[in-house]
């Protein structure tokens, strides 16, 4: 199917439980168009090199801000000079949540809920070493918006707001060939994280449910995601995550 829309896959290993990215790579209308970006490390720097290389890569859309997606994308830009594209709620996101100001809060919201204190402090601090891998942020150009309208590859994709994984989320849908590139909204074998981080959106499972309920109108065939393998029937799968979040009211897999 990528094939057929002209766009490579380009995946990323991570050093989670959940192991890989896929990011994306095409034509668009001025020049070579990236989708995510992975983790500011020497695998992702190693993979995208030789790419970045042979490509006049334009353009660097993030789908969001999570580091796994959004951590390259600063020096990817400043290899490429490539605009970057995201939407404002994901860029304000991605370029405060890891400073110590962020952080601090983090914290003393945990313990608020009754967390202790040293579990607080570990769960809100930098001891997992994200920070090096999320910087330098991007100079975000583009600020994504509801319906723009994308040329990526062979067809044009219409872009949707899916919040609920986080609060900016996009998927990119192509109505004539009904091709979803999902993201993190609808993953094929497990379901999306969601977890409310004391800012945005109250209730992020429901925004989670609402956003599953606007892709199934489309009746999408092809759902393209980053983590997992493409497959088809988007409403067997949206309806397989409706059921599992309401039956165990914890989410599973």
């Amino acid at each position: 199917m990528l094939n057929e829309l002209k766009v490579t896959q380009i995946t990323i290993p991570l050093p989670f439980r959940l192991d890989h990215v896929h990011c994306y790579l095409a034509e668009g209308e001025k020049g070579w168009t990236i989708i995510d970006a992975g983790l500011n490390n020497k695998t992702t720097r190693d993979l995208w090199n030789p790419i970045i290389e042979k490509h006049d890569i334009a353009d660097i859309i993030i789908t969001h801000y999570h580091p796994d997606h959004f951590g390259y994308a600063g020096t990817l830009q400043q290899l490429t000079c490539a605009d970057v594209w995201m939407t404002e709620v994901e860029e304000h996101a991605g370029t405060t949540y890891w400073e110590a100001d962020s952080l601090n809060l983090l914290k003393e919201n945990y313990i608020a809920c009754g967390m202790e204190e040293d579990v607080a402090a570990a769960l809100s601090s930098d001891e997992s070493g994200f920070m090096p891998q999320v910087k330098p942020y991007p100079t975000v150009n583009h600020h994504l918006e509801e319906g723009m309208k994308l040329h990526f590859g062979k067809n044009e994709y219409e872009v949707l707001f899916t919040p609920g994984h986080s609060d900016g989320l996009i998927s990119l849908y192509n109505k004539e060939n009904s091709v979803l590139f999902s993201t993190d909204h609808i993953l094929p074998k497990i379901s999306p994280n969601i977890s409310y981080w004391f800012k945005g959106f109250s209730n992020p499972l429901e925004e989670f449910f609402n956003s599953l309920k606007k892709i199934q109108k489309l009746d999408v065939e092809y759902v393209i995601p980053s983590h997992g393998k493409p497959f088809q029937n988007a409403n067997k799968r949206i309806v397989e995550l409706l059921n599992c979040w309401i039956t165990t009211r914890t989410g599973c897999m």
